[in-house]
């Protein structure tokens, strides 16, 4: 389903640049939010860690 979706993004982008944009933009923000994602789950996890040593 991923890949056919992704096929499905890419016809439109090719054939409407208002489209490509879109797409691109949104491509760049995951980008940085996965890493944001990331580092936050991190954290949140070496917090579990720290508190189960409390016990």
């Amino acid at each position: 389903m991923k890949n056919a979706n992704q096929e499905l993004l890419e016809e439109k982008a090719a054939v409407d640049p208002l489209a490509k944009e879109i797409l691109d933009s949104q491509a760049e923000y995951l980008k940085t939010a996965r890493v944001w994602t990331n580092i936050s789950d991190q954290a949140y996890l070496d917090s579990l860690d720290h508190s189960a040593n409390w016990g």
